[in-house]
């Protein structure tokens, strides 16, 4: 039995989600796609774990991920543990989900691409560039390099640029609101908030649950003095400025939606290049 045939009730929950966005036979005919190539890939190297990398897995596994936090959104109930740590977990988890779906097709770990037979022109061309003698430095600046092709935010960052679309962006962004100023000059006006200043906010949440197990966030269903639709997040410096972050009411279920979305055009640009 073929992938495609073994994942049929997956793909079919995957539909029953981007519906809204994508029709029926244009997402069949890209996992159609998918799964063969995967079934093409395996067959012509039976020692090569495929499916790690394989974007069938990718796009199922993204969808799982989703219907996780689903579940731990209805789980919180009137528990105030979950009501105070869920969120924060759904948040990172769905962020998790735009490096995932914003990854190059030819992502690799670095341990694999420092032996990859296929990476070698690319890799020698950057070995030859980095004109260090210290080893150690050396290794740091070969690292670096890596990153800048593979690394996790340029596929968060490539997934907010390139994947979804300047109007999605938009309505993500808009989820977000930053108030800066400055500890030198607290009197002057705040300057202008850009995009890059949101999605990098964005990231930083994704990053410091993972590296710094950090996060803000609001607790779930408390009770509010005055209801307002942004809750307040949290306030940080970088460098002398300070920036007080407040995120939409409805923020969680907007980055479910823009992961929707994300799945929906790589299904919709996938299709496409196979009825070329």
């Amino acid at each position: 039995m073929s992938t495609y045939e073994n994942n049929l009730i997956p793909i079919k929950k995957l539909y029953t989600s981007i519906s809204k966005w994508v029709d029926e036979e244009t997402c069949n005919t890209c996992f159609k796609t998918i799964c063969d190539e995967y079934d093409s890939n395996c067959k012509k190297d039976l020692k090569k774990n495929h499916w790690e990398n394989s974007q069938v897995r990718k796009l199922l596994q993204v969808h799982e991920r989703l219907l996780l936090t689903d579940t731990m959104n209805e789980d919180i109930k009137n528990d105030f543990s979950r009501r105070y740590m869920y969120p924060r977990v759904i948040t990172y988890l769905r962020l998790t989900c735009f490096d995932q779906l914003g990854q190059p097709a030819n992502w690799i770990t670095f341990n694999n691409w420092l032996i990859s037979k296929k990476k070698r022109a690319e890799r020698e061309k950057i070995v030859n560039e980095i004109q260090i003698d210290n080893k150690i430095k050396f290794t740091e600046k070969l690292y670096e390099k890596y990153l800048e092709i593979y690394g996790v935010k340029n596929s968060f960052f490539n997934f907010i640029s390139n994947v979804i679309s300047v109007q999605t962006r938009e309505e993500l962004l808009m989820h977000i609101e930053i108030r800066t100023s400055n500890e030198t000059s607290p009197t002057l006006a705040e300057r202008e908030v850009t995009e890059r200043d949101k999605a990098e906010y964005l990231f930083k949440i994704r990053n410091d649950f993972t590296h710094n197990t950090y996060s803000q966030g609001p607790v779930k269903g408390l009770p509010k003095k005055n209801e307002s639709e942004w809750d307040f997040r949290e306030t940080f410096y970088k460098g002398k400025e300070r920036f007080s972050i407040s995120t939409h009411k409805n923020f969680e279920e907007k980055l479910k939606e823009i992961v929707l979305i994300g799945i929906a055009e790589i299904i919709k640009k996938k299709s496409n290049a196979e009825c070329t």
